[in-house]
């Protein structure tokens, strides 16, 4: 942070502290690794112009998960959870293990914590929601196969994501490209499941109660309305090739960062805040623009405020009101020049 806004900065509801990150967490893992997953994208498309495969993601999510569990004081049984076995499920697991965790999970952007919570997997959603639906298979007689518990988990997923604060359809199609690509990750659960089947009948009676008191978990909806996404027995699942060339197509961009929660007091918040308004300047100018002009002191710290409070208030103040910070973006992205700034 640039010394001339300590001041500015100090006296903000929750100013930035070097001993602790944001106050606020993610509610549950899938929403923490979906928040990183989704600024790792970004940054990705940002610096590379294209987007990620499928094991690149992999690769960091496998990271995310291993940066938290670093932080975790300790882990318990309940930590479990078939999120965790899809991202695991593979050698890139064991690439991403060699990496300095303690380094890794200081330059995310969140704490990789949830409040409340010693392990981010502690009592997963998604985990809970697998073995309720485990024990009604079990309790109509049903035959679990592979391709059963696949598809369950893409309706868990598929719930999930529609009641979801910060939705997204990119984080949710690769966790179903991992679903379908592997059955390796249904090995653990399995396991886990033999070792609750003493629990069957209370299983059952808790699933029951919940159906009749009407609080159906992860805002389970009736079959008939969700999505058919998931593939049959013998589709390939989609490649990230395919969702490139889907995403360029609709139009849709991780540039614009639609979606993307924004945290103030993380350490990172100043650098995001000029990496989107250097976007913002290059739009604004580029060649291809058929209204491109030079963007004002006014314009740029309008779209701050946008960034930063998704919100044009004018009482929201930015770094970009401060007029030596605004200097120094505008000599940064080449909008005035050291000539000019030194007769300043």
């Amino acid at each position: 942070m640039p010394p001339y806004l300590i001041h500015y900065e100090q006296k903000s509801p929750l100013p930035i502290s070097s001993m602790m990150g944001p106050p606020d967490t993610p509610t549950s893992a899938y929403e923490l690794v979906k928040l990183e997953l989704e600024h790792y994208m970004r940054n990705y498309l940002d610096t590379n112009g294209s987007f990620p495969s499928d094991q690149e993601l992999q690769f960091e999510g496998c990271s995310i998960i291993f940066g938290a569990e670093v932080l975790s004081p300790f882990s318990l049984p309940s930590s479990a959870s078939w999120l965790r076995d899809v991202f695991m499920a593979s050698e890139t697991s064991n690439a991403a293990r060699l990496l300095p965790m303690q380094q890794v999970a200081k330059s995310r952007l969140t704490k990789l914590t949830i409040n409340g919570k010693s392990n981010i997997f502690d009592n997963c959603e998604l985990e809970l929601e697998m073995h309720q639906r485990i024990v009604m298979h079990g309790a109509l007689g049903l035959v679990l196969s592979d391709y059963t518990l696949q598809q369950e988990a893409s309706e868990i997923l598929e719930s999930v994501e529609t009641c979801s604060p910060n939705p997204s359809k990119l984080f949710k199609d690769f966790l179903l490209r991992l679903v379908w690509g592997s059955s390796k990750w249904l090995e653990p659960l399995r396991q886990r499941d033999q070792q609750l089947s003493t629990d069957e009948p209370r299983g059952i009676l808790a699933f029951a109660h919940q159906r009749d008191t009407g609080h159906t978990p992860l805002g389970q909806k009736p079959p008939e309305v969700w999505p058919e996404v998931w593939p049959q027995k013998d589709a390939e699942p989609l490649s990230s090739s395919f969702l490139t060339s889907t995403l360029l197509s609709s139009g849709q961009s991780l540039r614009g960062g639609d979606g993307m929660p924004f945290l103030l007091n993380d350490h990172n918040s100043y650098s995001r805040l000029t990496a989107g308004l250097t976007r913002f300047v290059v739009s604004a100018m580029s060649p291809n623009n058929p209204k491109r002009h030079v963007p004002t002191d006014e314009e740029i710290q309008y779209e701050a405020r946008w960034l930063w409070y998704d919100s044009d208030d004018p009482w929201d103040q930015t770094p970009a009101d401060n007029t030596e910070w605004l200097r120094e973006f505008k000599r940064g992205v080449g909008l005035i020049q050291q000539d000019s700034v030194e007769a300043l």
